[in-house]
């Protein structure tokens, strides 16, 4: 695998950012998401809106559309909250991974984005 990354075999099935569509109106594009190559600011968004929030958001999307974060509302309204989690994903389940990631950050999975086209 490291090899076949390294010799660009990755790159003949996933196009460049620069390359892909953007969504009018949108910041940030989960799969072309340069997210804000600025380390940090994305970072930032998610704290705002709070780990469990974000976690809620992403677990429990149902849209057959790319997921994408328009500018001005990153996860739609701060106080909408009101999510009902499948039932395959309990409360306690929700809080143990919501523990894991207030301690771990957002960084890691975010710089798997940043570093896509490297």
């Amino acid at each position: 695998v490291k090899e076949f990354i390294h010799n660009g075999g990755f790159k003949k099935y996933v196009p460049l950012l620069e390359e892909v569509v953007v969504v009018e109106g949108a910041a940030h594009f989960i799969n072309q998401e340069v997210p804000d190559k600025e380390p940090g600011k994305m970072e930032a968004v998610f704290a705002s809106y709070g780990t469990k929030n974000v976690l809620k958001k992403f677990l429990t999307y149902r849209d057959t559309a790319p997921f994408y974060f328009p500018k001005d509302k990153p996860f739609g309204d701060a106080n909408d909250t009101q999510v009902t989690l499948p039932s395959w994903l309990s409360e306690e389940d929700l809080d143990y991974y919501t523990k894991k990631y207030e301690k771990s950050g957002f960084t890691g999975p975010i710089n798997y984005y940043r570093c896509f086209d490297l």
